[in-house]
């Protein structure tokens, strides 16, 4: 184990994401500091914890089962491609991420590198942005649909314009008032 933190420390200490690396039992080997920031568990309290801890209780069963099929076949990815995941904090706060998996080969057997990416404020400014989005179709002049790619579900816009003479003929070119 200590081979493979002196090999990895260096490089982990300056990404970007939360790291931890997982060795083939699903115990946490190795974190950097960006993973004790997000889960908010200090380094020494990570390392020799199965990587589950760090899951909704709902998810952990079923982690366990992936992780030993991503372990009888190995190879970089991303995890949950389509779903939304979320890790848990230490106060029991849940948190969306996004996790990236790379195996690694060692002396000491195969281990996992997790990337987890927080993704908290990618989802806010999309919630926002779709807020405004709606907002400015509210007031559009002519019927619009949207749909989502999440659920494919559509939504009408409920407010209805008219030609300012008020006749609902069509207008086009005309003035409209919502």
């Amino acid at each position: 184990m200590k081979l493979v933190q002196t090999q990895y420390r260096d490089l982990l200490a300056h990404t970007p994401d939360a790291i931890l690396i997982v060795n083939a039992t699903g115990h946490i080997i190795l974190t950097n500091s960006r993973a004790e920031g997000l889960f908010g568990y200090p380094r020494e309290a990570l390392l020799g914890q199965a990587v589950e801890m760090l899951l909704p209780p709902h998810a952990r069963e079923l982690h366990l089962a992936h992780r030993g099929q991503f372990l009888e076949q190995p190879r970089g990815r991303s995890m949950g491609v389509g779903l939304e995941l979320y890790g848990q904090r230490r106060d029991g706060e849940e948190v969306p991420v996004e996790i990236s998996l790379s195996p690694l080969s060692t002396g000491e057997g195969p281990m996992v590198m997790c990337a987890v990416r927080d993704i908290t404020e990618r989802q806010e400014t999309r919630r926002r942005t779709n807020q405004m989005f709606r907002a400015l179709l509210e007031c559009a002049p002519m019927p619009w649909w949207s749909w989502t790619r999440r659920d494919a579900s559509s939504w009408p816009i409920r407010k209805r314009c008219r030609c300012s003479d008020g006749s609902g003929k069509n207008c086009w070119g005309s003035r409209w008032r919502c």
